[in-house]
C-alpha cells in the first residue's frame, strides 16, 4: 500500500474534533453513493470546523468583532498511521511482529496503557518521519525509560521520508528537530533610535509601534518561503513573535528575547529562549513553566552573569533538562550563486532570452541577506535548457507552447 493519506493539524483548543459522514449501507445509503461517487462508493464526507457545535448549529458575529483560526489540509505519504503531527512533520510508529508484519491495535483501547499492551507483544517497531518542507541535517531522536535509544541525522523533504527499525520501544518519545543555529533576518532601519523606558531598559516596543504586522519568511527549501503574518501585539519582538506562534502556526509558546547594552553603547549581552510545548501538554506543566518565567531572575543578568545554560534551567526548573547540542549561532545565509541560477531558470526559457536579449547585467538580490548576485546576457543563455543538458525541461517548454 502507498501508506499515504490527507491530514488534518489545528490547535485542538479550537477545533476540539472532526467526525466522518455516510449514508450508511443500507439501500437509502448506496442510492447516495451513486448520486455522489464517480462510480459506486463508499461516500464519505470528513467534517471540521471551528466556533460551533456541530453541523446544524451556527453562530454570529457581532459588529466589528473578529474571530481567527488556521487550520492545515496536509498531503503525505510512507507514515501509513499517523502517531503524532504538526503542520512541519509527521510521525509513525508501528509494532511488528517476528515477521515484521504490524501489529493490529485494539480497536477498543487507547492511551498509554494500549499503546504500552501493543509494544509488550511487538518484536521491534517501525519509524517513519515525513516533513512537510525542506530539513537538512534534521535530528531524530527516540528516547525510551527516559534514555536515549536511538539518535540521527538525517536529511528531511517531502521526497525522501525516514524510516528505521528499533527494538525495545517501550514508554518512548521521539523527537524530531531542526538543528542549524543560523540566524538571518535584516533591520530596514539600523540607525533609528529613542529613549530609554523608564526601567532604564531600551524601548523597542516604543521604536516599533503597534499599528502594524509582523511577517515571518521562512525558507523550506521549496520554490517560494512560507509566509505567514499577524498583526503586532505590543512591538517588543518577544511578544509579537509568541503571539505569531500562538496564532499563525497554532503552537503554543513562550519566547524570551534580551539585550545588555554598556554605557558605551556595545552590546554586553545577547540571547534569548523559546519553549514550545508539544500537544497534549497538560493544564499542570503549563501552569510549572509560567510560575518559572514569573520567577526567573532579569534574563540579560543571567546572559551576561552566567551564560544561556542557566536561562535553561531556570526557564526548565523542576523538569530536569537534557542540552542535546552546542552549536555556533552567526549570520550566515544558504544563498548561492547556484541557487539564485535555479531561480532563474525557473522563469523559463522565453523570459530568460528576453533578459539576455537587453545585452546589460541582471542583477538578483537575496531577499534575506541582500547579497547581489549579477549576471551577464551570456550567464543568461548558459542556463538555457539546451546548455545545461535539460533535454526534459526543454520537452516541458515545447509542450507548453
Amino acid at each position: 500500500s502507498r501508506e499515504a493519506g490527507l491530514l488534518h493539524v489545528s490547535d485542538h483548543h479550537v477545533s476540539p474534533g472532526k467526525k466522518q459522514w455516510t449514508w450508511g449501507c443500507g439501500d437509502f445509503g448506496k442510492t447516495w453513493d451513486r448520486n455522489l461517487t464517480d462510480e459506486d462508493g463508499p461516500y464519505i464526507e470528513l467534517m471540521t470546523g471551528m466556533y460551533c457545535d456541530n453541523q446544524p448549529d451556527f453562530t454570529w458575529l457581532k459588529p466589528q468583532e473578529e474571530k481567527r483560526f488556521v487550520q492545515y489540509f496536509m498531503p503525505y505519504k510512507a507514515v501509513g498511521r499517523v502517531s503524532n503531527a504538526t503542520k512541519d512533520v509527521l510521525l509513525g510508529v508501528d509494532f511488528l511482529d517476528a515477521e515484521n508484519r504490524v501489529l493490529e491495535a485494539d480497536p477498543f483501547a487507547f492511551g498509554k496503557e494500549a499503546n504500552e499492551a501493543l509494544a509488550r507483544r511487538a518484536a521491534s517497531a517501525g519509524l517513519k518521519v515525513y516533513a512537510t518542507g525542506e530539513y537538512p541535517g534534521a535530528r531524530i531522536r527516540v528516547t525510551a525509560g527516559g534514555k536515549t535509544i536511538f539518535e540521527k541525522t538525517a536529511d528531511l523533504s517531502p521526497r525522501e521520508p525516514f524510516t528505521e527499525t528499533l527494538a525495545g520501544l517501550h514508554d518512548y518519545a521521539v523527537t524530531v528537530s531542526d538543528s542549524a543555529g543560523n540566524v538571518r533576518g535584516y533591520a530596514d532601519e539600523p540607525q533609528a533610535d529613542l529613549p530609554t523606558r523608564p526601567d532604564g531598559k531600551l524601548d523597542v516596543g516604543g521604536l516599533v509601534g503597534r499599528d502594524g504586522t509582523l511577517t515571518v519568511s521562512r525558507d523550506l527549501g521549496l520554490r517560494e518561503p512560507y509566509i505567514g503574518s499577524v498583526e503586532l501585539v505590543s512591538g517588543e519582538v518577544a511578544e509579537d513573535l509568541t503571539a505569531y506562534l500562538v496564532e499563525s502556526e497554532q503552537i503554543p509558546s513562550a519566547c524570551g528575547l534580551g539585550v545588555l547594552v554598556g554605557t558605551d553603547r556595545h552590546i554586553l549581552a545577547a540571547g534569548g529562549f523559546l519553549v514550545q510545548l508539544l500537544p497534549g501538554a497538560p493544564e499542570e506543566l503549563i501552569r510549572k513553566i509560567e510560575d518559572n518565567l514569573f520567577m526567573m531572575d532579569q534574563l540579560t543578568t543571567i546572559l551576561h552573569e552566567d551564560g544561556p545554560e542557566e536561562v535553561v534551567k531556570q526557564v526548565l526548573r523542576g523538569f530536569q533538562p537534557e542540552i542535546l547540542a552546542r552549536e555556533e549561532v552567526s549570520w550566515r545565509c544558504p544563498c548561492s550563486r547556484e541557487r539564485v541560477a535555479d531561480a532563474l531558470r525557473s522563469i523559463g526559457e522565453e523570459s530568460l532570452r528576453e533578459l539576455a536579449s537587453e545585452e546589460k547585467e541582471t542583477e538578483v538580490s537575496c531577499q534575506f541577506c541582500g547579497k547581489q548576485y549579477l549576471f551577464l546576457p551570456e550567464d543568461l543563455l548558459e542556463l538555457l535548457p539546451e546548455k545545461t543538458g535539460d533535454s526534459a525541461a526543454s520537452d516541458r517548454q515545447e509542450e507548453s507552447e
